[in-house]
């Protein structure tokens, strides 16, 4: 408290969060800087409660909405009450089954709990929906709501309504952030890959410091599946010793050849590189991405000058990142004759798999129960804004095909595309690099990938509700 103002650092709440999920309501008031003296939070799913606890292992599970009373707090005084009961019922992209629908009907636990806590301030979120399903709840929340689309601060197109007695809550600015902005590595050297099980291997960035060892990962050269685990400034890799992992630095080699060997040891290469071998695609230097030209961090660049060494010297030498601000080495040889196109002429676009009912002219009749349905790769014209995440990943994949319905999209193999990966879906909800993995002291990630996109597609985009919650104070 100063001049009889109170100041952020000051502010101390009792939060009630219903439906939590993986607690996007915590991360929004932890970046707020709102200081919460107990977060309660219900929830059932136990991914994304683990995740909640691996974060903020200080909340507070109540477990079923259905079971939580006034009592359940004893002297303790909720002043903000949030949530976002489960949609299905209401959704456009739904059957529209309203309030009938089971999953519906725990909007009236939200009701009866802001009446039985009184709480100072609540948040309710849903999606768009029929205007007789909306007016529904603003009757029993006694206010309308605001409706707002992440696009305007994420690379996400997406829209929802907001209930809330929180005053002041307008428009957010446009941040102008684009899908090329979040993307985690691109299509650089290498081929798009259609195939998931072909497309496993990912680069798990915990602190948003995006190092990388190879452009092969986004096509998960070898059919590997390798992962590997970003632990401060270490990229880790799973291999047969006591200790359970290899790790390496900036400046330093990773072997990823032969990922599921049970006897390998070595994959880390501290000041030399392996032999080279017909498999040499599988071995990289990693870099630290966010310094530009970045070649040989041990200064041992061929150069004119002092200053000159370390730098990048040859374009074909250079693989550009498809969000056009960080660059990568390759260790793919191949690869890197092709890179220097891959900047300018590969536009990215957003794409969904869809199942449509063609005609033999390829017109759609879904309405035909006689026309067999297709999965059709649905290229969109606008390259800006990835589609509404949700919790099936076809919904949402990325492509380099030209705009428009390509049917067959598991069988023609002149299409290219490839699935968002968790960091990019964590990105498009502006959730922290790496908040949904959980690892235990070895460095084993608990929570599965396809848990991990779906409490993502389940939860909100933080930057919106920091938005809110921040006429709070």
């Amino acid at each position: 408290m100063k001049n009889g103002t109170l100041k952020m650092e000051d502010f101390k709440m009792k939060v009630l969060s219903l439906f939590d999920g993986m607690s996007c309501g915590q991360v929004a008031l932890n970046r707020l800087g709102i200081d919460v003296e107990k977060y309660y939070a219900s929830e059932i799913d136990k991914y994304a409660i683990q995740v909640t606890q691996d974060k903020f292992p200080n909340t507070v599970q109540l477990g079923d909405v259905q079971f939580i009373t006034k009592y359940t707090f004893g002297s303790n005084k909720i002043d903000l009450l949030i949530g976002g009961s489960p949609c299905q019922g209401f959704s456009f992209a739904g059957k529209q089954l309203n309030f009938n629908d089971h999953r519906s009907v725990l909007f009236f636990e939200f009701v009866r709990l802001i009446k039985e806590l009184k709480p100072k301030y609540f948040l309710l979120e849903n999606v768009l929906m029929k205007q007789e399903y909306q007016d529904v709840i603003s009757k029993y929340l006694g206010c309308k709501p605001i409706r707002i689309d992440s696009a305007l601060v994420s690379a996400q197109t997406r829209k929802r309504l907001y209930w809330t007695n929180i005053p002041n809550v307008t428009q957010p600015e446009d941040k102008g952030i684009v899908l090329r902005d979040i993307l985690e590595y691109g299509m650089a050297g290498e081929d798009a890959v259609k195939h998931t099980d072909r497309n496993r291997r990912h680069l798990k960035s915990v602190d948003g410091k995006s190092l990388c060892a190879t452009a092969t990962m986004y096509k998960g050269a070898g059919n590997n599946g390798t992962t590997l685990i970003q632990v401060d400034d270490k990229l880790r890799h799973q291999e047969a010793t006591k200790k359970g992992y290899a790790e390496a630095s900036v400046g330093e080699g990773l072997d990823l050849t032969f990922p599921e060997s049970k006897t390998r040891r070595g994959r880390a290469m501290k000041y030399k590189s392996n032999c080279l071998t017909a498999a040499s695609h599988e071995m990289g230097v990693v870099i630290d991405s966010s310094k530009p030209n970045q070649i040989n961090p041990d200064k041992s660049a061929k150069s004119s000058s002092e200053d000159e060494k370390g730098l990048q010297p040859h374009m074909q030498d250079r693989v550009f990142h498809e969000d056009g601000k960080s660059h990568a080495l390759t260790s793919s040889f191949a690869s890197r004759t092709k890179v220097g196109k891959f900047e300018e002429s590969v536009v990215v676009r957003p794409a969904a798999i869809v199942g449509r009912r063609l005609n033999e002219r390829g017109v759609r009749e879904d309405y035909n129960k006689d026309v067999p349905i297709t999965q059709c790769l649905q290229v969109k014209h606008n390259s800006d804004k990835s589609g509404t995440l949700t919790t099936v990943e076809k919904d949402n994949v990325l492509s380099e095909n030209k705009p428009g319905r390509y049917p067959n999209a598991y069988e023609d193999k002149k299409l290219t595309w490839r699935k968002l990966t968790v960091l990019e879906c964590e990105r498009l909800q502006t959730l922290p690099n790496g908040y949904t993995l959980v690892l235990d002291e070895k460095g084993n990630q608990l929570v599965s990938n396809s848990q991990r996109y779906k409490m993502i597609g389940n939860g909100w985009t933080i930057d919106v509700i920091t938005h809110i919650l921040k006429n709070i104070i």
